[in-house]
């Protein structure tokens, strides 16, 4: 018998696209593999799907990504009226390997692409790409392509030369901050420590790809008793790329683990600062709203380039700077750009990156972080088929 998955809409008006959802509660109760199923239409038209193991040693995050063909009715903004159905049913033989959304990693181990026929960009996972002491790239996109331009030095790119900007890079997170209950902070660099690759799950509906930063160490202070526990701590970032799409959508999170040899690890608060080093010119225009500190866009809105940046997270932005007070290179500080997230224990960011086009880089960021961020489509209710 196939199950229903109800889908909530919270906007007052129809919306379609991309639904997320944790896997294993559906899997729980129906029994239902992740690798033997398939989504329907009440009319039987079959829907892209897949499930995105974020994290092989944590099925908990395990995550069902799917396509709704058609608009969902509008809704209630609390979440509280499902207005969209799609059906749900195990398949006897695993799923055959469906086209992907992006093309598998290629190239060096020591860095990830991702691509989707539209935007293409390519994550360092060490600190250096080379022979040259240059050490500071762990966790930067180094290239990230709209069809052939590079929008992080866009006029080189344009003009086709190939002498890029070896500073160039964005989507770094380059420093954390860990609260302590004594009102300091424990700090931790990021932009040197390495990387590697735990997870890449390929399919129809997008590209997901979680990496971890080399672990470090961080001494927890109990509440209750003021004891001192030493946790060696992990940094997780899982990169998705939708099909089609011209924007990435990350996942932060940090978990530590204590000493003992059953310790169980545990999520702890963490405040990520950003860098990016991108060619906006020389007098680019911030977009932010005090109203709404979840987003901001950076442009430059003369001519007929017209390269743009968006930036939106679920957990608010502060302190966001231009140019970065502590770059030393001053001549180039006016391509530089950071901003911190609010302390939280996830943190949900989306990157958008645009060249020219007829909606302003603001307006599109601002609809972004509202369908992606405040009011995304990631509640799903399953019950019985009829």
């Amino acid at each position: 018998m196939p199950y229903k998955l109800l889908v909530f809409n919270p906007s007052d008006y129809p919306r379609g696209g991309h639904v997320v959802t944790p896997w294993q509660p559906i899997g729980d109760r129906t029994g239902i593999s992740p690798d033997a199923f398939r989504l329907l239409t009440e009319q039987g038209q079959v829907i892209p799907a897949q499930v995105d193991r974020v994290d092989p040693s944590d099925q908990r995050l395990d995550t069902l990504a799917f396509v709704l063909p058609y608009d969902a009715a509008p809704g209630s903004d609390d979440y509280s009226q499902p207005t969209a159905a799609v059906l749900l049913e195990s398949v006897e033989t695993p799923k055959a390997k469906e086209p992907t959304a992006a093309a598998e990693p290629v190239g060096l181990p020591e860095r990830v692409q991702l691509a989707n026929g539209k935007l293409s960009l390519s994550v360092n996972l060490l600190p250096s790409q080379d022979e040259s002491k240059f050490d500071w790239f762990a966790g930067s996109a180094q290239s990230v392509r709209l069809g052939k331009v590079d929008l992080l030095d866009v006029w080189v790119s344009i003009l086709g030369l190939t002498e890029h900007d070896p500073e160039k890079r964005c989507m770094q997170v380059d420093r954390l901050m860990i609260p302590k209950l004594d009102e300091s902070a424990q700090e931790v660099w990021l932009f040197n420590r390495p990387y590697r690759m735990l997870s890449y799950c390929p399919g129809p509906v997008r590209q997901a790809c979680t990496i971890a930063a080399e672990p470090f160490e961080y001494i927890r202070i109990d509440p209750l008793d003021g004891g001192h526990t030493r946790l060696e701590c992990t940094f997780y970032r899982t990169l998705i790329l939708y099909d089609r799409a011209d924007y990435v959508i990350e996942e932060l999170w940090l978990k530590g683990r204590g000493s003992e040899a059953k310790g169980e690890s545990v999520d702890l608060l963490f405040s990520a600062r950003y860098f990016s080093y991108m060619d906006l010119g020389f007098d680019p225009v911030i977009y932010r709203y005090d109203g709404v500190p979840g987003w901001f866009a950076i442009g430059y809105p003369q001519g007929y380039v017209r390269p743009g940046y968006g930036f939106a997270t679920d957990v608010d932005v502060r302190q966001l700077r231009y140019p970065h007070p502590d770059y030393p290179v001053g001549e180039n500080s006016y391509k530089t750009f950071s901003w911190e997230l609010h302390p939280s224990k996830k943190a949900r960011c989306l990157h958008l990156f645009q060249l020219g086009g007829p909606e302003s880089i603001e307006r599109r960021t601002g609809h972004a972080w509202y369908e992606e961020m405040y009011k995304p489509l990631n509640k799903v209710a399953l019950e019985r088929g009829e």
